[in-house]
């Protein structure tokens, strides 16, 4: 991260970016307008700054919704990654079951005014998922 172009971060904050800017494939194109970006490219930029401050929380809603397949499993990937590496918690909102079989551990089905909990192991289909 070239040290002009932000000269108010810290360099704990610089070192911090560099870190985050690395670990989501964002180092080549960090020059690059945002309007330039591929959907793939823009959604691990948005990734990486909420990851900036070091959440202990990051809550995705639709993260994928303008992904292809390939570009929404590399996203998950990213985030299954800080989930491991750092802790991190992901709650994420999605109507791709396929997603939330593969990167989820609990699931949290809402329709109105009801609700159903229970452990994404338990779910083998869509069919069986609760009727709420």
């Amino acid at each position: 991260l070239q040290e002009s172009r932000l000269p108010w971060l810290s360099k704990k904050e610089r070192q911090q970016l560099d870190k985050i800017l690395q670990e989501t494939g964002l180092v080549e194109i960090q020059n690059t307008r945002m309007g330039r970006a591929s959907g793939g490219q823009k959604q691990r930029a948005y990734l990486a700054q909420a990851l900036v401050d070091q959440p202990d929380l990051l809550i995705l809603d639709e993260s994928t919704a303008s992904l292809d397949s390939v570009r929404k499993y590399e996203l998950f990937d990213l985030v299954q990654h800080f989930n491991r590496r750092h802790g991190l918690t992901v709650l994420s909102i999605t109507h791709d079951f396929d997603l939330m079989k593969k990167y989820s551990d609990k699931y949290l089905l809402l329709k109105e005014d009801r609700y159903a909990l229970g452990e994404v192991s338990d779910i083998h289909s869509e069919e069986d998922l609760p009727n709420v």
